[in-house]
């Protein structure tokens, strides 16, 4: 069992440390994570009540069609390009942003850390790897709620698990993580949970507050989390395989 207090305290001590470029690069990893708002057309959503209507009933069946098959097109382009933009964009930066805040611990973070997957024998591999992490926790969660969440706890450590090791093979990294996360899901839930009053401060200073301290926080607590839960795991492993001999 880690302890929370330790975890944070030694977070904020490294946040002194590496403020700024932390700061940084939390706003990437925020934005590799797909947090995304979307809010941008409700002003047409009136525009065609009168005549829309009038419109559509004008248009032959083979019209109809015509046009249903290209939104489906357009969907599936779209569709398509985020997925690769995900792959092979966003999750080699979201390993990259997780490596840097795992050298932070000793004092050679660089924000080009951010882009070293890129650079590195293990690209394909980290793109495959977190391509597939991000569609099996969707796919967990269109069963329900619950199980999207229970699995992307048990996949919580996979980046960083290859941040260690880009080459580190796409099922053992998520083997790893299972293994590791196993009876600390919940405790890792509840570390989690225990940062959400700095959140709802946040939402009174507009982000800012999230932005410039809450995030970079968590990063770094993340990090001292995968130390503390690697380190248990390898005791733990070491010890059954001792006895085995």
């Amino acid at each position: 069992m880690f302890e929370p207090a330790t975890l944070k305290q030694n977070a904020k001590a490294l946040l002194k440390t590496c403020y700024w470029p932390a700061v940084l690069v939390s706003l990437i990893m925020a934005f590799t994570g797909g947090g995304g708002g979307g809010g941008g057309s409700f002003n047409t959503g009136r525009m065609g009540q009168n005549g829309g209507s009038d419109s559509l009933s004008r248009l032959s069946g083979d019209q109809i069609a015509a046009i249903a098959i290209i939104v489906l097109i357009v969907f599936v382009v779209v569709l398509a390009i985020s997925c690769a933009i995900m792959a092979f964009v966003f999750g080699p930066l979201n390993v990259g942003c997780t490596k840097f805040f795992l050298n932070c611990r000793y004092n050679t973070a660089k924000v080009a850390d951010v882009a070293f997957v890129f650079g590195h024998t293990g690209y394909k591999n980290v793109a495959k790897t977190m391509f597939l992490k991000y569609l099996y926790i969707v796919l967990w969660s269109l069963l329900f709620i619950i199980p999207g969440i229970v699995k992307a706890y048990e996949y919580f450590l996979v980046p960083y698990i290859l941040a260690d090791d880009p080459n580190t093979p796409c099922e053992e990294a998520f083997a790893k993580s299972k293994e590791i996360m196993t009876g600390q899901k919940m405790n890792v839930f509840l570390l989690h949970l225990s940062f959400i009053g700095w959140f709802i401060l946040g939402i009174f200073t507009l982000g800012l507050l999230n932005l410039f301290y809450v995030n970079p926080y968590v990063n770094l607590t993340n990090s001292e989390l995968y130390y503390a839960l690697k380190a248990k795991n390898e005791v733990v492993s070491g010890f059954y395989d001792n006895n085995q001999m």
